[in-house]
Parts: C-alpha cells; structure tokens; sequence
C-alpha cells in the first residue's frame, strides 16, 4: 500500500514537471512563431515598397522632360515597428519588441538616367524611414548654386576670419576633432587652393585618381586658354607655388608631395614621412590613389558638356568629397567662380559621412526610450468573478485590461537643416512644403531652436519634436494599450441548484 501511494506521488510529481516544461516549451514555439512572423512581414513590406517606388519613379521619367522624378529610381526604406511580444503569463503580453527591417529596388533600365540642369533639383534621391507608421522622407543631396570665394575677398561673408587667425592648420591625430576644427581645415583648404595673382588667378579643382596615371602641369600651368586637355586631371606642377593667407606663407610642390597630401594640410615634411620619395621620381610607390587638379575657370576646363550629359565630379571647396557640377560661370565683378552643383553631403542626412566631416555621423542612433502613461490613473485593472454563476451555468475565472499607452522614444541625427520640415519655429503642413498632402504629412508635430521650448518640456514631451540647434529629430510614437484578457469556463451541463 505504502508502495504505491509512492508511485502515485511519483507519478503526479513527473506529471506536474513535465506537464510546466511542455507548456514552457510550447509557450516559446509560439513566441518564436509570432516573432518570425512579425520579422518575415516587415521585410517583405519593405522590399515590395521599395521595389513600388522604384518603379513608379522610372515610370515617371519616361517622356517627361524637366517635369521627370526619379528620387527613387533606386529606392531605399527602413521600416521599424514596436510589437507587442507574446507570452503565456496570466495577465498577458508585457513587452514590446522592434522589428526593423530595410529594402531596396532598382529598376535598371533607368538607373544611368542622364539629367539635364533643369531637372536635377527634382532629382534628388530619398531614403524612406517609417516608424510606427510616421513616413519621414529624408534628402540624401541638395541641389545648390555656390560661389567659391578668393582669399580675403570682402564679399565673402565667412572668409578669411571662419579661418581663424593663426591656425593651426593640421589634424589632431585623436580622431575625431571637434567641428571648429574641421571647419577650420576645409575654409583654410579653399583659402590656400588657389593658383596665380590678377586676372590669371583661378580656383583648383580636385578629383581622385589612380596612382601615377596622370602627367604632370607644366611649369607654370597655362589655364587661361580654351584648351581643357591642357588643365584637366593633371597631377600639380613639381614648381607650383600656392600661398597660406591666414599664416602668410607659401607651399611649393618640388617633389611632388601636393599629390599624396591626401588630407591637404600643406605638410610637405609629414608626406615625405609617410610616402618616402626616392629622389628620382616624384611617383611614390605603395600608394593606391593621389589627387589631379583641375583649373576651374571654364566648362570646358573642367569637362562640362551639358550637350552630351557629361558632368564631372570634383572638389571644389575644400572638404575633401566630391560633387556633381550642372553648371558653371563666373562673377563679372570678382572672377570668383559660381559652380551650380548636386551636393551629397547637403541632403538631410549624408550617406557619405567619415571622419572628416565636420559634424555627427548622422542616421538612427542607437538609443531608445520606452515611456508609460496610464490612462484614467489605472495601470493594469484585475477582476476576478464569481467561481460558479447558478444562472448562466457560467464559471467565470478572471478580467483584466490595461488601459495605457507607450511613448517610445527614438533620436534621428541630421546632417543638415534642409527646410523640409520645420520653418522656423512652425512645423510645415507636408514635407518639403508642397501644397497638400493629404495622405502623407509631416510626422514633425513640435520645432524648437533652443531659445525658448525644447523638446522635453511638458508640452512636448510626447510629441514628434525637431531641435534646429543641434539637428535631431526625436520621434514619439504614442502606441495606446487596450488589451484585455477573459477567461470563462463553460459549466453548462453541470448538476444545478434547483
């Protein structure tokens, strides 16, 4: 008798264990299933968008002339979704889980689409982000018309004094430095890239090339003619002089080390140190790119041929990344040189961010916020029924429903305040200020400048907010909470109290 009160103990004992870790284990099939599917969903929603809007922008192109879009002849869009993770407690799913996923298409056949001037500015590409269902199209170029000011021209509202007045013109080597520092290097790079005196004074162009690929300026470089071969692409003359305008020196070329100054800081000394010259030839070994230069003064020096869609790329101001030129003239008054040009750093975020550029590495940043605001005081609302209801034949077991809703907080860093979004203080009704908008508005509900509201004050707090001081756009998405959980078990047929 006594054994087999044991085995009956024995028995409910592995019952008991079992029967938890099945339920564990069939409580994580289900959360891994949901999960997948979640995580399946949003990819295939992001590519099938991206392949859309690929399409739709090709399709828009086609015979349109300057009316053409092909912002998104190669599409790019990140969805992220907050969803509520299953679990198998009492009282329900407690966590939110993001699901992010990115797609891209390209329609191929439209993917080289040569562009005239008067279509670029309706050109330019967007990366889509969709947070929670808020849309935010982002510019990754602008289109601009810049005049490239000459040292110390008074017209020149930034130069020479955003150059400082004693430098120092160099790199820290504790990367990254500070963005008064890099703005610095770039004005003293465009103060000191100019060749000549007078009238046959001219900017220098840069653009990338292979290593030892190009021939040399002559001595002194003739640009003023109308023969281009003679000034595009060239590695600079072994006996140019350039001068520093904030030092009051000059930088000559004897060796050829203005080549494989990668950074352009004019140490002559540093290159011969990191690429030694041999004596014989200015060509360094070991070196995989250097720099050609290019007079700018004409469409023709520089390659431009709007006639036959051939517009060059180059740096020419000084921060080390090329552009695309449409266009380019000269100021009649000044000579300076008026270059109308697509900059891919000057969109709302650049893609093409390093450690040379002067500002955050902008894009999602990493950190996020969950916050919870309770709805009527109440967090979680529990009620347990009667255990036998002679009426109904009902046993109700339990009702709980939470009546909340989560803020989740996320941080997109910009590289510039393009306009799109806000003016001034007033955010705009669409995105990039169209007209109407009525299916797609700006997500950005708040714009401060840091004078008087900020983003966290208790009037914005839970509102999508862009700072235009430091360039972030924090996005809040207020998902409401109403979910609720009924158990009942059906005792209908039961004997009854009559």
């Amino acid at each position: 008798m006594v054994w087999t009160d044991q085995k009956k103990a024995q028995a409910a004992v592995e019952l008991a264990v079992f029967g938890a870790i099945l339920v564990f284990v069939l409580g994580t099939i289900v959360r891994t299933s949901v999960g997948n599917s979640y995580t399946q969903n949003e990819n295939f929603k992001a590519m099938r968008m991206a392949m859309l809007l690929s399409w739709q922008g090709s399709e828009s192109s086609k015979g349109l002339g300057a009316a053409a879009n092909t912002a998104h002849n190669t599409a790019s869009i990140l969805f992220i979704e907050d969803r509520l993770s299953p679990d198998f407690n009492k009282y329900g799913d407690v966590d939110r889980n993001a699901y992010i996923a990115q797609g891209s298409g390209s329609f191929s056949y439209e993917m080289l689409y040569p562009l005239d001037v008067g279509e670029a500015a309706n050109n330019l590409p967007i990366m889509d982000v969709y947070i929670n269902g808020m849309h935010f199209p982002f510019t990754t170029a602008s289109y601009v018309t810049n005049q490239i000011h000459r040292p110390g021209d008074a017209s020149d509202p930034g130069a020479p004094a955003a150059c400082g007045s004693d430098g120092p013109y160099e790199f820290p080597k504790d990367y990254p430095i500070t963005q008064a520092q890099c703005l610095q290097n770039q004005c003293l790079r465009n103060e000191r890239e100019w060749v000549g005196t007078g009238s046959t004074q001219y900017k220098l162009f840069y653009t990338m090339a292979a290593n030892g690929t190009n021939q040399f300026f002559t001595s002194p470089p003739d640009c003023t003619s109308t023969n281009s071969t003679a000034c595009k692409d060239k590695a600079l003359s072994l006996t140019l002089t350039t001068s520093d305008p904030v030092r009051g020196t000059t930088y000559t070329n004897p060796n050829g080390e203005m080549m494989y100054d990668l950074l352009r800081t004019g140490d002559a000394a540093a290159v011969d140190v990191q690429f030694p010259y041999d004596g014989s030839s200015p060509i360094r070994n070991d070196v995989a790119w250097q720099w050609a230069a290019t007079a700018g003064t004409s469409a023709a020096m520089i390659g431009l041929d709007a006639t036959n869609n051939q517009y060059p790329t180059y740096d020419i101001d000084g921060r080390l990344k090329e552009v695309t030129i449409y266009g380019i003239s000269r100021d009649q008054a000044t000579g300076d040189p008026i270059v109308t040009y697509e900059d891919y750093q000057g969109g709302d975020i650049d893609s093409s961010w390093d450690t040379n550029s002067c500002g955050p590495k902008a894009g999602l940043q990493n950190n996020s916020q969950i916050l919870t605001f309770t709805k009527d005081g109440t967090y979680l609302e529990v009620r347990e029924g009667k255990m036998y209801n002679p009426e109904t034949g009902q046993e109700v077991r339990s009702i709980n429903q939470r009546n909340s809703i989560d803020v989740i907080q996320r941080t997109i860093q910009l590289s510039n305040n393009t306009g799109r979004f806000c003016s001034g203080t007033t955010p705009l009704p669409c995105v990039g200020g169209a007209p109407s908008c009525p299916n797609d508005p700006n997500p950005v509900e708040v714009c401060v400048n840091g004078t008087g509201d900020t983003c966290f004050n208790g009037a914005n707090a839970a509102k999508t907010c862009y700072d235009t001081v430091s360039n972030i756009i924090y996005v809040r998405s207020r998902l409401e909470d109403r979910r609720g959980n009924f158990w009942m078990t059906n005792a209908s047929g039961q004997l009854q109290v009559q």
